[in-house]
């Protein structure tokens, strides 16, 4: 390859400019994802060779490389990956893998021709400086290296894959790389100290506080085996205002992303808004009590839109509720099951007002396959139910509009998969909403995989949304809007964004139901920490409902909560012997609670226990009341007797919680 033919001796402003017009000028000027376009950066001093020395450069000559690639241990990405990345892609092109080198192997040298990937101890690596903020990538020659660089790891990232998508030839043989196809693009104002979420432009602030690493929250249920890629990402920014997020939605739509929803709660305190750019889906909302804010990157979710109802019509009209009655042992405290059932298992069912259904959690599996030798297992007679609270004959298709797992414990979801696995050609599954962390369910990934397996293989067209805080879901004469996710428990230890309470049910996904003048507060399994998070974040008027479904089969205390909320109706996912049946200390003290405070607010005629399918009660609004339309067998009298209780807790002397 030759020198440039125009290489002369020139002045000073004549070589500058000279370097502005051959290293960003002949960009080939795409647009740059984030809407800000080609924008030309100033050189730094000392950082850009005079003049390129190549004006093409030999990559591949059709028998073998002409350079070897020279990388940085210390470039600020995973160099292992863009490596392996960079190298498979070139070895399936040109039937061999480039030789690569630290650039700590061999002394910088200008005359020799290179291919540099990142920021290696060449000169030629260092772009010029961009500003403070602002964030670049750059594939292009520069005098004798082709440089492949990024200001950070994701602009790196960017950059190996402009140049293996942009640059790289279809098919092999002999390849040059043009100085006409030099690339380089600016964000303006999208970088800063700490940000981690480097595909979005930082979150700025009189004093904002970045948590200290990226909270992985999980990949989808129907794509376990995904890449890391595909899971949902949270940033954490504490110390901050409204304003300060106002103004960060706004910046994000300066740079391509459309605000395609946005919900508020408590009087437009808090708010949560979901944008995209067409790639990236990007969910971010404002806690007012707790000046704190989650941006989230999650681009495997449905958005909310996709998974609600185009036309909601009129809230609560034809709406149902029902407490399943899942088979439990009625007395016998023995958490193996000796009957061949589990004590506990929740499972709830709506119906809307087009005659769809909306399933919450589902059951253990025991709870509906039943004892050995029995004549017909307990799931035929949900499927029986299901087609008679539609209206449905047996054989044909209910619709179930959407499936929602309030977290992974097996008596939540088993049972369910299990059935949907049965009567899968009984039933349409239209979409299923569940916010799981990965990090904590190693026990029950295996289950997992089971119900990722029946969805996928007989719902293949099923959207599943990942639920953040604050999204809202409309169905046929139902709201569903989420109150808590494990997102909202997050705190940094030893540098990692980890959830704050290792209790694995407090990654319960707290729901409030609305089906126009009735509302239900499904709890899951929840304990004290969502306990303390939700009278931190909302007022009594979020947090009361006509409904409320008590947490944890009724073994958790949550005083504070229950008395805030004042439910008049109440639903235990429990049997009322084993409610009963208390023997630890623990236990009888959480039962006193709740017989103190869901008792105190809830009409005596208004509480009902689940043990086996003949409990199974039906509620819905009539006349502007709450009243039973499916009445469940009757069960001893529990309104009358005395408790005792411990001294109440004063949530005002809890103390701030310091999550970062």
């Amino acid at each position: 390859m030759t020198k440039n033919s125009k290489r002369l001796w020139l002045t000073g402003l004549l070589a500058c400019l000279l370097v502005s017009m051959v290293l960003f000028a002949s960009c080939k000027g795409k647009e740059d994802p984030s809407g800000t376009g080609t924008d030309p950066v100033t050189s730094g001093e000392g950082q850009t060779p005079s003049v390129p020395d190549l004006e093409a450069f030999p990559v591949f000559d059709g028998t073998q490389y002409t350079a070897k690639i020279i990388y940085s241990t210390e470039t600020d990405a995973d160099i292992t990956t863009l490596r392996g990345t960079l190298s498979k892609q070139m070895k399936d092109l040109f039937g061999a893998a480039p030789e690569m080198a630290k650039d700590t192997d061999s002394a910088a040298d200008s005359s020799v021709v290179e291919i540099l990937l990142g920021q290696t101890n060449r000169p030629e690596s260092a772009l010029p400086d961009a500003g403070e903020h602002d964030a670049w990538v750059y594939v292009g020659i520069r005098g004798n290296k082709l440089v492949i660089n990024g200001s950070n790891a994701y602009m790196l990232e960017q950059a190996v894959n402009h140049f293996i998508s942009e640059c790289l030839p279809a098919e092999g043989g002999a390849y040059t790389f043009e100085s006409g196809s030099n690339y380089q693009t600016l964000r303006a104002d999208w970088q800063a100290d700490g940000w981690l979420l480097n595909e979005l432009p930082y979150y700025a602030g009189q004093n904002p506080r970045y948590a200290t690493s990226v909270y992985d929250a999980g990949r989808m249920l129907t794509n376990l085996g995904g890449s890391a890629s595909e899971s949902a990402k949270v940033m954490m920014i504490s110390q901050t205002s409204q304003d300060e997020f106002n103004a960060y939605v706004e910046k994000l739509k300066g740079v391509g992303y459309t605000e395609v929803a946005r919900d508020t709660l408590e009087n437009g305190r808090n708010v949560y808004v979901t944008l995209t750019d067409g790639t990236n889906q990007v969910y971010t909302y404002f806690t007012s009590a707790r000046r704190l804010v989650n941006v989230i990157v999650d681009n495997a979710s449905a958005a909310a839109a996709d998974i609600s109802a185009a036309d909601p019509g009129t809230p609560g009209e034809g709406v149902e509720i029902y407490q399943y009655g899942l088979n439990m042992d009625p007395a016998d405290y023995d958490w193996s099951g000796v009957s061949g059932y589990n004590n506990n298992g929740m499972l709830y069912i709506i119906k809307c007002a087009d005659n769809s259904l909306i399933l919450v959690d589902g059951g253990d599996a025991l709870q509906m396959l039943g004892t050995e030798g029995t004549e017909e297992a307990p799931m035929a007679e949900l499927n029986r139910f299901l087609h008679e609270i539609t209206d449905t004959a047996e054989g044909e298709r209910v619709t179930i509009a959407c499936w929602f797992l309030t977290h992974a414990h097996g008596d939540h979801m088993n049972g369910f998969a299990e059935f949907l696995g049965a009567y899968h050609e009984q039933y349409d599954l239209r979409a299923v909403c569940a916010n799981l962390p990965y990090d904590l369910i190693e026990d029950v990934n295996g289950t997992l995989g089971g119900i990722s397996g029946v969805i996928t293989a007989n719902y293949p067209d099923c959207k599943e949304i990942k639920i953040h805080t604050g999204q809202k879901l409309e169905f046929a004469g139902v709201s569903m809007q989420a109150l808590y996710t494990h997102e909202d428990s997050l705190v940094v230890t030893n540098g990692l964004s980890q959830l704050r309470d290792q209790d694995f049910n407090n990654t319960s996904t707290v729901m409030k139901v609305t089906a126009g003048d009735m509302t239900m507060l499904i709890l899951g399994d929840s304990f004290t920490y969502v306990e303390d998070y939700l009278l931190r974040a909302y007022t009594k008027d979020t947090l009361s409902c006509d409904i409320i479904q008590v947490a944890h089969h009724a073994f958790n205390q949550m005083d504070a909560l229950y008395r805030t909320v004042q439910a008049k109706v109440a639903l235990f996912p429990q049997s009322y012997g084993v409610f009963q049946h208390r023997v630890e200390a623990w236990e009888i003290t959480a039962k006193n609670s709740i017989e103190k405070y869901i008792y105190e607010y809830a009409d005596p005629d208004m509480i009902f226990f689940a043990g086996k399918a003949e409990k199974t009660v039906g509620l819905a609004l009539v006349g502007g009341e709450i009243q039973v339309i499916l009445t469940p067998e009757p069960i001893p009298d529990i309104s009358g007797g005395t408790v005792t209780v411990g001294e109440d807790d004063d949530p005002t002397e809890w103390g701030e919680l310091q999550l970062i």
